[in-house]
């Protein structure tokens, strides 16, 4: 999941984008912005890996962002598309690398498009997906930062999961099979119908059970007939 801000002073185009952004399922949009100097000064590169920017703001161009944000970040940049009413031809030297222009009323269909040429999906949204240690779950109306590391183990709940996790339980609106592709592959395992476990967290196995350590106690948790295999093949208990 790649994690975006959204920059324009057209609120018929922040509204378009995102729902688009909303409906996109490698995208998290962390927060929107109508005033460009106020996305400048709220700007941080730790977690925002691209930058939807309308190209022709009032008091402020895109180019003239994308300069400025350049100028503080000594060059780190995220990915950038710029929304525009008319496409034309980019100034060399303001932007960086990757970027892309979109019409301000493209259709989502168009949209991806443009993302998928920015991030070539299929070769970076993998290799970062694997280097992103953390994700955001949506719950209460906010989206609240989950690092891999922190979490126990997953619980089915209806069409809910809870995360059991250093910090507490976090119910979230996902399927269980949505969290098992969301979580990384090596140090995550799916043993049951209703659990997901960190491999960091086992303390011994049995035919029926596997056994983690949480926080100083042992909680039993049963192995699915139909998960067994493949735990004992990840586990090279075989």
């Amino acid at each position: 999941m790649f994690t975006c801000i959204l920059v324009d002073d057209q609120p018929e185009v922040v509204a378009l984008f995102s729902s688009y952004i909303e409906k996109s399922p490698f995208l998290t949009l962390l927060r929107v912005y109508v005033d460009p100097f106020k996305a400048l000064t709220d700007y941080h590169t730790d977690r925002i890996d691209m930058l939807l920017l309308g190209k022709e703001m009032k008091g402020l161009s895109g180019n003239e962002f994308v300069r400025k944000l350049k100028e503080n970040l000594n060059g780190a940049l995220p990915h950038v598309l710029f929304i525009s009413k008319t496409l034309f031809p980019v100034p060399a030297g303001y932007l960086m690398e990757e970027e892309e222009q979109i019409l301000a009323s493209a259709s989502f269909h168009e949209f991806e498009a443009s993302l998928k040429r920015i991030l070539d999906y299929g070769k970076v949204s993998m290799a970062g997906l694997e280097e992103m240690d953390f994700f955001f779950a949506d719950t209460s109306g906010k989206k609240v930062k989950v690092n891999f590391s922190d979490i126990y183990y997953v619980e089915a709940a209806g069409n809910y999961v809870t995360l059991v996790t250093r910090t507490g339980r976090l119910t979230i609106y996902k399927s269980m099979h949505e969290l098992e592709a969301l979580l990384p592959a090596n140090y995550f395992l799916r043993i049951h119908k209703s659990y997901i476990t960190s491999l960091g967290c086992i303390h011994a196995i049995t035919r029926t059970e596997m056994m983690l350590q949480v926080e100083g106690k042992i909680i039993n948790f049963p192995i699915g007939i139909t998960y067994k295999n493949n735990l004992l093949k990840k586990l090279k208990l075989e």
